[in-house]
Parts: C-alpha cells; structure tokens; sequence
C-alpha cells in the first residue's frame, strides 16, 4: 500500500524521523502500560471477568494488526521490526482504554 511506502520513505529519508518515530512509540506504550497497571489495580482482584474483557480486547486488536500487516505491507519494508513494534504499542493502548472505560462504567453504575 502507498502509505506504508510513504512511511518507509519518511524513516529513511532522515535519522531525525526514525528517532521521532521511535520516541512517540515509547512515550504510548510507557503510559499506556501505566494507565492500564492502575486500572486493573482499581477495578480490584474479585472482578476477573472484567480483566478477561480487557485481555481479549488487547488480544483482538492484535490480531487484527497483525493480519492487516500480512496482508497489506509490501514484503520490501525496510523498517518491518518498527510496524511490529507499533502494532503491539497499539494493543496495549487498546487495553489501556479498555481498562479505563470498565472501571468508569464500574464506578458510575
């Protein structure tokens, strides 16, 4: 697809890019595994199926990234191990999300 040409294009037309890349994929997935840790700290040990929710939310978004990147990433990608990265980072930002809709339906209902 031209999007992730572009995107491989764009990280390696300059080490800058690359960095920039890499460190707005570290700050998501520091604070998503933040929020999500105190999350599933408030919701609290008795509610295992809401934790069940979050984990299969994590898991489904997965492994719809995943199946997006075998189908549409060109087998040429110069920075693959990055989209790999990312697409976990997103996962656990699903969760991170997840977790803080359950323990807001949780605290107000």
């Amino acid at each position: 697809m031209a999007v992730f040409q572009w995107l491989d294009q764009w990280l390696a037309s300059d080490p800058t890019n690359f960095n920039l890349f890499m460190m707005i994929s570290t700050i998501i997935a520091l604070s998503s595994v933040i929020v999500l840790t105190v999350m599933t700290k408030k919701i609290g040990s008795e509610h295992l199926h809401i934790k069940l929710k979050i984990d299969r939310a994590m898991l489904v978004s997965l492994l719809i990234l995943i199946t997006g990147f075998v189908l549409f990433v060109p087998v040429e990608m110069i920075f693959y191990k990055q989209y790999v990265g990312s697409m976990v980072v997103i996962s656990i930002l699903v969760g991170a999300v997840v977790s803080s809709y359950f323990y807001l339906k949780q605290k107000f209902v």
